[in-house]
This record gives C-alpha cells, structure tokens and sequence, in this order.
C-alpha cells in the first residue's frame, strides 16, 4: 500500500499546504480593501471604537462578518490583513479535511475522496476567494464542516459532535441571510431526529446555538421591527423585479400612485428625499451617520429600514403589472449562478490575484467547465460566458442527489441525514439566489460548491459500484 493510501487525511492537507505555497511563491496575496468599499461592512472607525455598540445596532447584514472584521482591527490594525489572510487559510485548511472527511463518512472510497478534494483544493476558485476578505469563504466552510459534524453526531451522538454541528450551522445563519433561521431549525430537527438516543447534554449542545439565533431575529423584531438578520431584501428584490420593465409602464405605474420609489435602490440618502429623525438612534453613528469615512453611503441608517419597505411594496406593485419581464430577469439570473465562481466581474477591480491565476483558471474553465461564448437565450450581450459542464452538471448533481435522499431514507440508511441536509441546502440556496438576486448569483453558488462537490463524487462513485457489480464476474 502506498503511503498516500495508507494516509489519506494527511496527504489531503500537504496537498492543500503545498498548492497554498505555490500560489503565494507565484504572488497570490490577501485583498482586504473590501473593509472601505463594501455596503455590508460598517465603518471601519465604528467597529475599533464602538464594536459592541455598532454589531447590535446593524440590522442591513447578518452580524458575523463585521464581527470578524471589528475583531481584527481591534488585535491590530497595521497587521490586519496579514491576521485576515490566517484566518481565511485556516479556513481552507478545515474546508479540505471537512470535505475528504465526509465523503470518507458518506462510504466513498479513501482514493476517489483524496482525488477530490486535491482536485478541489488547488482550483482557482478557492483560492480566488480565499484571499479576498468577505463572507463567502467562510460561509462555504462553516456549511461543509457543519454537515461532516453532523454526520459523526448521526453515528456517534456524542454532545461535542453536536455542539460543533450546530455552531458551524449557526456560524452560516449569521454570516449570510439567505440561511434563514428556519433552515436551522429544520437542520437541528433532523439532526435530533436521526441521532439514537441522545441524552439531556447532547440535546443541549444541538439547540443552545439554535437559541442564540432566535434571540438575534428577536432583537431585531423588537428594535427594528424586522424578524430577519437583513433588512435590505426590498432593495435587492428590485434589482431583480425592476430590471426589465419598460420605462414607460413604470412611469404609467408612478402617475397613478402605485409607485412610491422614484430612485433606484442602494443610492444616497438625498436620492429618496427626507427622512424622519429618531431622537433615540441620534448617538449611535452606525445607525445616523449618512456616509461612512471612506465617504461612501452607510446603508445601515435607520432611515434604510422604511425604504427598503417602500421599495418591496413596489417590488409587488411590478411584480404584478409585468410579470414576464420579472421571469426575464430570473432566466438570467439562473444563466450567471451556472456560471464558474471565477467569472467574477468584482475580483477584476483588484485584478492582481485574477491575473496570476490565469492560467490555471484556463485549464479549469476550458477542460473542467467546458467554457464557451456566452448563449444569449434572453437577449442580454453583456453577461459573459456559459460553462456547459455547470450548465447541466449542477442540475444534475441537484436532480441526483434527491433520488439519492429518498433512497437512502427509505433503507433507513445513516448516511440519510447528512446527504437529506445537503441536498435540501443546496436547493434551497439555488432558489432563493435566482429568485431574488441578480448579477452575484455564481458568487453566492460557491458557498454551496463544496457541498455539491461532495454530492458529485457520492453519486458518481455509486453508480461507478452498481455498474461494477452488473458485470458478469470472471468464471
């Protein structure tokens, strides 16, 4: 046997610590300028001097991320992108070994699962974003460790397996608000439900991070009157709803009052004319100061909460009146969330990373994706390019993996859990990103991509045994 094969974990992260050397040898570094750029991150001053303050009061975003970020500038501002570039390896590092690990515990054989994760781990995209400060990654990690902890609980209910399980579940709903709470909840279920016999501590360690989850939706209901963890679904529903109605139907709709947005959303404060002043947040900059230092516009002022309503008032008001130019929209939403996670037009805004990893990206996109010239099924010039690979490999994978569910459910099989919760999260992100997003859709696909991945190999390398097994044996 040789020493890979005897090895596997091991050979999984040399793999993944030499293909990181290779990258940095080559001038891959860590892009942390999205702190001064980006409408999710408070203000950086905010977050050194005021960070308790400022993580209760946001209600724009989930809180992790600026909670990440408030941390690090506190350690040390002058290093803090040295400390960010840590963070993010490490978790690569968990990402690769949560990945080799599940599928090992999903019955794939040690070769195909260290084949795998080597061939993920040295692709282009994770590097991609493993080096660029945002919720992504980590998203994308907290996801695949959350579900190869729960498939040991599954096994093994020990209360750490679970505590773990559902701290990384947690660590995703407060990341991203596409992860609804009750996606948590219906995840923790199965979880309580699959694992034998559990006693008072395992039980717990499941629903304390669960309980923390709740508590932050109910804060925010109670001071925002909002049972989310992002108040700004309104403005980013109108990207997709607004896109493709014609100029004149909106102004007909404005003229007869049905519209109360006559700007576009994401835009400065004086672009929706006043607002009513709210004594109580007067003192709390995270919540009154209009512009950020950096000078862009801070869309967590309190007065973002009634726009953003106003704004998805419209979105059914349009939604109604033309509905075919919202399922214009969406068909290209579903075109750019099948794109490769590469095909990113914000990583060219620091392009040094995109530019040393072309070749790679050519090796993966042209042999792995199959890229070609963009198909224009809806008209629209500017989108890019299509990947036939993902084009039907992603649905496939989805379609797949649900029969697999079912099946699994059906023997009472303990790989059950975790293969129901991935393919439920999977679907659930695919929706949710081409309904109600639009120009972001590959990015936010990556953080289910390693889920996917799992999914992929698991079915390949069942239908590689049922074909095995129907061949006649050597007499």
């Amino acid at each position: 046997m040789c020493w890979g094969a005897a090895h596997p974990t091991v050979t999984v992260i040399a793999a993944f610590a030499l293909s990181r050397l290779c990258y940095a040898a080559i001038g891959v570094r860590f892009d942390a300028t999205t702190i001064d750029i980006f409408n999710q991150i408070l203000d950086r001053h905010w977050l050194q001097e005021r960070l308790a303050e400022s993580l209760f009061y946001i209600h724009g975003q989930p809180p992790l991320l600026n909670a990440l970020i408030g941390a690090v500038l506190k350690i040390s501002e002058s290093q803090s992108t040295l400390i960010f570039a840590i963070i993010f390896i490490a978790l690569g590092l968990l990402l690769i070994v949560a990945m080799y690990r599940l599928l090992a515990l999903l019955q794939v054989s040690h070769k195909w699962a260290v084949a795998a994760c080597m061939f993920f781990c040295v692709g282009p995209v994770p590097i991609l974003y493993e080096n660029w400060l945002m919720y992504t990654y980590p998203v994308a990690t907290m996801l695949i460790a959350g579900f190869w902890f729960s498939a040991l609980f599954v096994r093994r209910p020990k209360w750490q397996y679970g505590l773990l399980a559902a701290l990384s579940l947690s660590a995703v709903a407060l990341f991203r608000a596409s992860f609804h709470v009750i996606w948590l909840a219906v995840l923790i279920g199965l979880m309580w439900r699959y694992a034998p016999n559990l006693n008072r501590r395992a039980i717990w360690a499941l629903f304390f991070p669960l309980v923390l989850v709740v508590s932050w939706y109910l804060k925010n209901a109670l001071v925002f009157g909002e049972f989310s963890d992002s108040s700004w679904f309104g403005m980013n529903w109108y990207n997709v709803v607004a896109r493709n109605v014609p100029d004149e139907l909106r102004r007909a709709q404005s003229g007869m009052g049905e519209l109360q947005m006559h700007a576009g959303p994401f835009l400065d404060l004086s672009a929706y004319g006043g607002y009513v002043l709210r004594p109580e947040f007067v003192k709390i900059p995270a919540l009154n100061e209009e512009t950020k230092s950096s000078g862009r516009t801070n869309f967590n002022h309190y007065a973002f909460l009634e726009i953003t309503r106003r704004f998805l008032r419209d979105d059914l008001v349009l939604l109604r009146v033309c509905p075919r130019c919202y399922a214009q929209t969406v068909g290209l939403s579903l075109q750019i969330y099948l794109r490769s996670a590469s095909d990113y037009a914000i990583f060219n805004y620091n392009p040094r990373n995109m530019y040393l990893t072309a070749p790679i990206r050519w090796i993966y996109d042209r042999i792995l994706y199959g890229e070609a010239p963009f198909i224009l099924l809806f008209g629209d010039t500017t989108l890019g390019h299509t990947y036939p690979v993902l084009l039907i490999g992603v649905p496939l994978v989805l379609l797949g993996g649900t029969v697999a569910a079912f099946v699994l459910l059906n023997r009472r099989d303990a790989r059950a859990m975790p293969v129901v919760g991935m393919v439920a999260t999977c679907w659930l992100l695919s929706i949710v990103n081409i309904l109600f997003d639009f120009s972001e859709n590959n990015r936010y696909r990556f953080e289910i991509d390693p889920l996917l991945y799992v999914l992929a190999v698991f079915l390949l390398w069942n239908v590689c045994n049922v074909y095995r097994r129907r061949q006649p044996q050597p007499t």
